[in-house]
């Protein structure tokens, strides 16, 4: 059994056993089930987005076999590694090792135990964002500027404390391109998968970039030379290797932007699950290895939803390319219409 729960963000941030999700996300997630032949087996057959104790629990009830699944521990360690802290002592690695860091950009990171510190941080920063330790996909995110606080971000900073503990505050900037880095954990070793480029609005996420990996390198390396690019890359390995090995297996999807300056954020996020970037590698090197004259939408559960891939299993990162099909003119998105 094979489950697409795009709650599952939701599900960390509320860490408790008896949460039921929204109703409107467990009906996404059924209707774009089609996007998990693009997901990767990780610590069981059954695949899922993200592992928490609410997916443990359905595929309990649906009957598998508790051997094949993750322990409750399990669960805790991938709670505990999806917060945003972990996404600051990353780049806190990052800074640490370069020497000279001229053409990394610095969101300065803070994470507020108290309101006080939240205040006090917005105003040192002047334009800042406000994110909830367990967030993701752009939610429990919040855009505010010291003369633009309101009764609604206090009473959110407020219940953030009081339900995950603290808030992280970053100097807000202006992005000129998304991007993220695809790794996957296994047992004994970190593979890197390749890059990925999506787009936002807001600052939820919207679409993914199908290119190959030599031309997204290429677009990135119009902002910063190539060599720095793969020296994070490589920092950032380097990272997740110690803070991750052997305490959880699958995908990895670290989050970056280039600023309209042209400087690189490395480490914004750190999903500890299955993301469209590495869909988007999955389905980009399935298309262009066995292009057979087209894109196709992958089935749905109702009339108009589905996820924009083509059906069909697809191979690691790196497969053989055709030149026959369109290497970064096209796009890809999950659509619940």
């Amino acid at each position: 059994m094979d489950i697409f729960n795009p709650d599952h963000d939701l599900c960390l941030a509320n860490g408790s056993a008896s949460f039921v999700p929204p109703a409107t996300a467990r009906q996404f997630g059924q209707d774009c089930s089609a996007i998990m032949e693009y997901v990767l087996p990780d610590v069981s057959p059954h695949k899922v987005w993200g592992w928490d104790r609410i997916v443990l629990g359905r595929l309990l009830k649906s009957g598998a076999d508790p051997s094949q699944l993750p322990s409750e521990a399990y669960l805790d360690t991938v709670r505990e590694l999806s917060h945003r802290r972990y996404a600051l002592s990353c780049r806190e690695y990052v800074f640490s090792k370069i020497g000279n860091p001229g053409f990394l950009c610095d969101i300065a990171p803070y994470e507020a135990m108290t309101m006080d510190s939240i205040i006090s941080t917005v105003n040192e920063y002047a334009d800042a964002l406000l994110k909830a330790p367990w967030s993701g996909s752009g939610k429990g995110i919040r855009k505010v500027r010291p003369d633009s606080w309101t009764a609604s971000d206090r009473g959110w900073c407020a219940k953030m404390l009081d339900r995950q503990g603290s808030v992280m505050v970053e100097r807000r900037q202006k992005v000129a391109l998304d991007f993220s880095l695809q790794f996957r954990m296994t047992a004994d070793r970190l593979l890197f998968e390749g890059f990925a480029i999506f787009e936002t609005q807001g600052c939820a996420y919207n679409a993914n970039l199908l290119a190959s990996n030599g031309h997204i390198l290429g677009l990135l390396s119009a902002y910063s030379e190539t060599k720095d690019i793969l020296r994070v890359r490589d920092l950032v390995g380097e990272y997740l290797e110690t803070a991750f090995l052997g305490r959880y297996r699958g995908v990895l999807g670290v989050d970056m932007f280039f600023s309209e300056e042209g400087l690189l954020a490395p480490c914004i996020e750190i999903n500890v699950r299955n993301n469209m970037g590495m869909v988007s590698r999955l389905v980009y090197d399935r298309l262009a290895s066995e292009y057979a004259g087209g894109f196709c939408a992958g089935a749905s559960g109702r009339a108009g939803a589905g996820a924009s891939v083509c059906s069909g299993a697809s191979g690691r990162s790196g497969a053989g390319l055709s030149a026959g099909f369109p290497d970064g003119q096209m796009k890809m998105r999950v659509l619940n219409a």
